[in-house]
Formats: C-alpha cells, structure tokens, sequence
C-alpha cells in the first residue's frame, strides 16, 4: 500500500491502480489460495463468507479498472481512482478487522461469568 500511495502522490494514476489491483490479488490468494480465474476466487470468497453480493460488484469494478490500467493503458481520472482506492481500503480494513474481532472474542467474558 506504501507504494501504491506513493504512485497517488506522484500522479502516477496507471501505476496506483496496478498496484490495488495486486493488492486485490493478494487479499484474494490470503483468503482462498491461488487456483482458477479472478471471478472463481471471488466466488470461493463470497462463498467463504467473507465477501457480500453487493461488495462484490464493487470489487470486481476496481478489479476491471485495474485489468483496464495493465492492459489497456487506462488511466483513471481522480475521482474513480479515489473510489477504486476506497473499495481497496473498505476490503482490507474488513479483512483486518475480522482477525482482530477473533481476538477480541477470545478475551471478553462471556454472559456466564458475570459477577454480582
């Protein structure tokens, strides 16, 4: 993410969506490993749970955008750039909430152990 913010503040709008749509990659090879298509590793993530139906259309938009930048030499505008940075983010901060959410559970008493 350091060097994608990095590419956002040198203007370098290709680059910056190249590297959400790696940090996609990643976030999807964690989650569910690296076998099939960009769209069965979201299947098998929307199937695992972590991602909802309506999250997902979102991601596969920034997913395309990302596809469009590597291949196609699409260059964002700002404002599309920014939203493919907020669904990158919004995916992430989900990701890392869950874990801590985990521990968060592990260490708060349960019902059963209240005191009077």
């Amino acid at each position: 993410m350091r060097e994608i913010y990095g590419a956002l503040q040198g203007d370098q709008r290709r680059l910056a969506l190249m590297g959400a749509r790696t940090v996609i990659d990643g976030l999807l090879f964690r989650q569910v490993g690296d076998s099939g298509t960009f769209a069965d590793r979201l299947d098998a993530l929307e199937d695992k749970g972590f991602l909802s139906k309506i999250n997902r259309v979102s991601l596969e938009a920034a997913l395309n955008a990302g596809h469009a930048a590597a291949h196609r030499a699409y260059k964002p505008d700002t404002a599309n750039l920014n939203l493919v940075m907020d669904i990158v983010e919004n995916v992430l901060q989900a990701e890392n909430l869950s874990e801590h959410a985990d521990k968060l559970n592990q260490t708060t008493p349960s019902r059963g152990n209240r005191t009077k």
